[in-house]
């Protein structure tokens, strides 16, 4: 479904930056098909949080959003 809309949409110049929840499946599988689809934009590092609560991973998302310059 992701990529029906991200291909759907002009993406050029925008920024892509992709993040999900799982608790099994990694996110490299989905950045592959990100990449493909956002066809024109600047995809960043993507982060996968596996389990808990945004708080109880607000070291490893803070980490994430300081590398990739926010």
């Amino acid at each position: 479904m992701i990529n029906t809309f991200l291909g759907n949409i002009d993406l050029t110049g925008k920024t892509v930056i992709p993040f999900c929840t799982s608790s099994s499946d990694g996110i490299e599988g989905s950045m592959t098909d990100i990449r493909n689809s956002a066809q024109g934009a600047n995809i960043l590092e993507g982060l996968r949080i596996s389990g808990g609560s945004a708080e109880s991973n607000r070291s490893e998302i803070q980490t994430w959003l300081n590398s990739i310059g926010f």
